[in-house]
C-alpha cells in the first residue's frame, strides 16, 4: 500500500511535470517526470512515413487490381 506522501502528485510537488506510476518489481511509486512535446521533426517524420505507407498500400491494391483484370481478359480471349 502507498503512503499518503507518495500519492500525493500536486502541482506544487512536481512543479509543472507529470506524474506517472513507477513499478519497480517490488512496490509501485509515483514520480514527476518532464514529457516534451514532440519536435516539428519528428512530427513530419511521422506524417511522411504515415503518406508513404498509405500511398503504397493504395498503388500496390491498384496494380492488383489491374493484374487480375487483365489476368481475367485474357483468359476470356482464349475461350473464344
Amino acid at each position: 500500500m502507498q503512503s499518503e506522501e507518495q500519492q500525493d502528485c500536486s502541482a506544487a510537488t512536481c512543479e509543472g511535470k507529470k506524474c506517472r506510476l513507477k513499478f519497480n518489481g517490488i512496490q509501485s511509486e509515483i514520480e514527476c517526470v518532464h514529457f516534451s512535446k514532440p519536435s516539428a521533426k519528428k512530427k513530419l517524420v511521422a506524417t511522411g512515413a504515415t503518406l508513404t505507407t498509405i500511398i503504397l498500400l493504395v498503388s500496390m491494391g491498384v496494380i492488383f487490381v489491374m493484374y487480375r483484370s487483365d489476368k481475367k481478359e485474357k483468359e476470356n480471349q482464349l475461350k473464344m
